[in-house]
């Protein structure tokens, strides 16, 4: 980016931001967005920093000594001269401020010779809100016009004019005692870098956390002094009170008089009783651990009692701080969750006891956000039945390899059906015949769960009971999936049973064949499967889902029909627990369901049950309980379906 034609002088203290002005002013521009949009600068980079190099290269001067001046951009933190402030510590938004009698100095250097709207420059530390006096002239910063009344602005280019063309050096600065001043002057000079007065527990700091600490302690001061004269005193104050509510500079709320009453409060105690600092860190302290669950958390697992106490803790370095730092650290370690990004006094918290939900996923392999692993904290009784939130979940660090375990031997239906090589619909079948097992759970709805250890053992014993066969050709062969299909119309009963005859070891088998997975791995002899379907089919009781099917209910209304006994099962155990053929025709005589009942009317159950509901029909069950609704065959209601039928026919013809 080439320089301009027309050339400022390079002034002490200004910005980045400053200079494009006063370029703008050079060239006869009033509006310093369109001028920033006519050279190309982007205006959001001009108001952040994060242009500073390309303005220095359009003004002709070394990038360097213009971004000594400038704050420089760095997420949610600005550096500025060796110093890291919070974002909100500057103004980074159009509204500006000025001090009226640094600009009368600069018409009175100048002696009116020079054109007087390119006389005047932009101070950088007129935009700190943590200085809201003038060190220099002890005058208020300025941030309003007084013609128009509003907010000033960096949008005209001339800093000595307002947007109205009020000039505003012609107003009379308002001034402070020296006296107050001194902690605005003691922020300018450690900001410039030079002599000051030591204040030994400010100067152990950083500059953007002793400016924190100035008004953190301030705040409870006057929050004190308030408490004080509030009970000492019946009548109302006839003066109104400088607001204090506002706990850190980053709100606006806060007058600038309370912001000063707040500063010089903090810096006279520390000056003079560096003993109350101790209380302060001890008060902060206890708020800090009766609040430690606060619901404030940040990505780095931070409550705000936390942050309030530690002010970012970076440079509490002093031996004096190190006992309370210390307990403290060995109480948030022992009680916070922590995440892969949360920090302790600089140092990542690895050594908690507790981790909290986005740890765990992420040392599972999963997203940060990711609920899969709800279902195993249920079965843990880490976590309930019902809603949970996930930014509250502690977990023992402990639980950390148990959860893992449990998470890699839980698959799904597709992973089973992938690992077993048959389709989903054939898993479903091994399930309801007993060979695989599922476990229900409130955060898995599907309750498609296997487990891999008994996936694997199964695949085992097949395997296991099939030695291979030296004298067969590739045409006497024929894998298990396929073996299935030899049946009489009924795969998913022929599957079961071939695998109960291999489990058995009763079928010679060939070896596992190369490439192939699971079941479709498993070669037999077609002749002896063949043998194996004719015989005579043993009397078997239907399955789960054939029941399901036949009577239009589903898993849910089957389990619950089978603990009420109105579904009478072969057996106790779960595996052997099936509905018998009389209990199914006993059930079918006395009950019905509503989808049953919609098959017949060609209806959706939930038009049979508003249809039978405003009839006066109840369900035989809770349909709560039930899972769905049941109805008691009465002669009434065989009656109304019966007159029901020929009218749905009637219309449909």
């Amino acid at each position: 980016m080439s320089s301009l034609a027309l050339r400022v002088r390079f002034r002490e203290e200004e910005p980045a931001y400053g200079l494009l002005a006063r370029l703008a002013v050079r060239h006869r521009r009033t509006d310093l967005r369109t001028f920033a949009g006519d050279v190309g600068v982007p205006y959001w980079d001009v108001t952040s920093g994060g242009a500073a190099s390309a303005i220095a290269e359009l003004a002709g001067f070394e990038p360097g000594r213009v971004l000594s001046w400038t704050p420089a951009p760095d997420w949610h933190a600005r550096h500025f001269r060796g110093e890291k402030f919070h974002n909100n510590d500057w103004f980074v938004h159009d509204e500006r401020r000025v001090c009226v009698a640094c600009l009368r100095d600069d018409l009175r250097l100048h002696d009116h010779t020079a054109e007087p709207t390119a006389c005047c420059h932009r101070r950088f530390w007129w935009d700190l809100r943590a200085i809201d006096v003038c060190p220099r002239h002890s005058a208020w910063l300025v941030d309003r016009c007084r013609s128009c009344g509003q907010r000033l602005t960096l949008l005209p280019a001339d800093v000595r004019f307002c947007a109205c063309g009020a000039d505003l050096s012609c107003v009379e600065p308002e001034l402070v005692d020296a006296l107050e001043a001194r902690a605005d002057a003691y922020i300018l000079a450690r900001l410039l870098g030079m002599p000051h007065r030591a204040i030994p527990v400010l100067d152990a700091l950083p500059l953007g956390q002793a400016t924190a600490l100035m008004f953190s302690l301030g705040w409870q001061i006057q929050d004190n002094r308030l408490r004080s004269e509030r009970r000492n005193t019946t009548e109302a104050p006839l003066e109104p009170q400088p607001q204090t509510s506002s706990r850190t500079i980053k709100k606006r709320s806060a007058s600038r008089e309370a912001k000063l009453a707040a500063k010089m409060d903090s810096f006279h105690i520390l000056r003079r009783w560096p003993r109350a600092y101790h209380r302060f860190l001890d008060v902060l302290y206890r708020l800090a651990k009766d609040h430690l669950g606060s619901s404030a958390r940040q990505e780095d697992g931070s409550s705000r009692a936390y942050r309030r106490f530690g002010h970012t803790l970076g440079g509490w370095e002093f031996p004096s701080v190190q006992p309370l730092r210390d307990e403290y650290e060995r109480h948030f370690l022992a009680n916070v969750p922590a995440g892969p990004k949360t920090v302790v006094f600089g140092r990542p918290a690895e050594a908690s006891r507790w981790v909290n939900l986005t740890y765990v996923n992420e040392a599972c392999g999963l997203k940060p956000w990711a609920g899969e692993l709800y279902p195993i904290l249920c079965d843990l009784g880490i976590v309930g039945p019902g809603k949970v939130n996930h930014t509250r979940v502690k977990i023992a660090r402990s639980l950390l390899p148990k959860i893992k375990e449990m998470y890699d031997d839980a698959l799904s239906l597709t992973e089973a059906a992938r690992l077993l090589g048959i389709a989903t619909t054939s898993v479903l079948t091994l399930r309801s015949a007993g060979y695989l097992t599922t476990s229900d759970n409130a955060h898995d709805k599907s309750s498609h769960r296997f487990s891999r250890i008994e996936i694997e053992y199964l695949l085992f014993d097949v395997a296991g009971s099939a030695p291979a066969l030296s004298d067969a050709g590739p045409t006497d062969l024929i894998d298990v999936v396929s073996a299935a299909q030899l049946t009489d119309g009924y795969g998913f009963l022929g599957l079961e049973r071939l695998l109960r005859s291999l489990v058995r070891r009763t079928v010679l088998a060939a070896g596992v064949g190369d490439g192939s997975v699971g079941l479709a791995g498993i070669l037999l002899n077609r002749a002896d499967v063949e043998r194996l379907m004719v015989q005579r089919r043993p009397a078997q009781s239907p399955t789960r889902d054939q029941v399901c099917k036949l009577l239009g209910i589903g898993p849910r209304t089957y389990h619950f029909l089978v603990r009420e006994g109105a579904l009478r099962t072969s057996g106790p155990a779960r595996r052997s627990s099936r509905v018998t053929p009389n209990g199914i025709e006993t059930f079918q005589r006395q009950y019905i369901s509503a989808v049953t009942i919609g098959q017949m009317l060609d209806l959706h159950f939930l038009a049979v049950y508003h249809l039978l509901r405003r009839r006066g029909y109840k369900p035989a069950f809770d349909p709560v309980l039930a899972g769905g609704r049941i109805y008691k065959r009465t002669e009434a209601l065989r009656n109304f379906l019966k007159a029901v039928q020929p009218q749905r026919s009637g219309r449909a013809s």
